[in-house]
């Protein structure tokens, strides 16, 4: 939702009670198109991925093998684990009926080594069943993310990649723009991303797209291989991470009650996100600043007289198990989220 003001009520301030306040929030996706965590198959058994909420299908190019994996992953319990053999290919496709020219795509990636023995796509939007390349994101023999616009490749990371680490890719077309944005080490979750791999660059070709790709796309010699998870995906805005941690804390100072105040929700660099799923709000009285019986919480203000006033989506809902929790569903006939 989007949050824009907060109100304390209770007892007035005239009576002595100085209160102050600071409050953060934590972000999460909106306008998810596709997401596929992978945790709903079965440990060693082949990809089959095939839902509009997920992908569509998943193709295995033979020696190329595509199975679900405990081995490692994000998300608690499993991965896509692909192999490419001696030539292969494997990978999932999300499909549209027409056709669009901008998305926004996050996905975790894990790489055995980083030398392919020739340069491969992990994830790519085309047109005409692949045919057409809009725009690929690519890992060359060095160990190098590049980018490649229709058969242009107009980046090259200045960073090598490390083997058996987890990478966060962030990658949008919009239009012409062409952005990656990579995530790693302690910042794997995080806000910022790492300049030596990510790049702005453009793409061409503004056709359009109507469908993407994740995996080891484009056939590899020798075998190589990756663990690939929580795929996510959105026609209009970045995804983040997969568990978004706490924005950055507002010191709101004293409290007038009954007064509405301004709600800038922040991640953890300070940048309005303008949007929050999760809410923590601290309360205390300043009892060098308080005459009477500061101690005396039982007068007020309490949870009850804190209030959060947001706009939300009219074209959405809010979804019972990712939001609500006690068991009910909100409204009556939502549909329980089981993952």
């Amino acid at each position: 939702v989007f949050p824009t003001q907060w109100l304390l009520n209770g007892v007035d301030n005239s009576i002595g009670a100085h209160w102050q306040a600071s409050y953060r929030s934590a972000v999460d996706s909106y306008y998810t198109d596709r997401h596929a965590t992978f945790d709903s198959g079965t440990n060693g058994a082949t990809v089959t991925e095939s839902s509009a909420a997920t992908f569509d299908n998943c193709v295995q190019n033979s020696p190329g093998t595509s199975v679900y994996s405990n081995s490692q992953y994000i998300t608690p319990g499993l991965s896509m684990r692909v192999d490419s053999g001696a030539g292969g290919s494997a990978w999932c496709a999300a499909t549209w009926s027409t056709y669009h020219t901008s998305i926004y795509a996050r996905f975790y990636a894990r790489f055995d080594n980083v030398s392919p023995g020739n340069i491969t796509s992990i994830w790519r939007a085309v047109r005409n069943g692949g045919s057409t390349n809009v725009g690929a994101i690519r890992i060359s023999p060095a160990g190098k993310i590049v980018m490649r616009e229709a058969s242009n490749n107009v980046y090259t990371s200045t960073g090598t990649l490390s083997a058996n680490t987890w990478y966060r890719f962030e990658v949008s077309i919009d239009g012409s723009a062409f952005v990656l944005r990579v995530y790693d080490g302690s910042n794997l979750h995080g806000d910022q991303y790492d300049t030596s791999f990510s790049s702005v660059q453009t793409v061409s070709d503004t056709g359009g797209f109507d469908q993407a790709n994740l995996g080891i796309i484009s056939t590899v010699t020798p075998t190589w291989g990756a663990y690939f998870d929580d795929y996510k995906t959105s026609l209009s805005s970045w995804q983040g991470s997969a568990f978004p941690g706490w924005g950055q804390t507002t010191n709101f100072g004293d409290v007038t009650l009954g007064t509405l105040n301004t709600f800038t929700p922040k991640d953890s660099v300070g940048s309005n996100t303008s949007f929050a799923r999760w809410y923590y709000f601290s309360l205390s009285i300043d009892a060098s600043q308080t005459f009477g019986y500061p101690e005396d919480v039982t007068r007020g203000p309490t949870i009850a007289d804190l209030s959060l006033f947001y706009t939300a989506d009219p074209s959405k809902r809010l979804m019972h198990g990712r939001t609500f929790n006690g068991g009910e569903q909100q409204p009556l006939d939502t549909p329980k989220y089981s993952n």
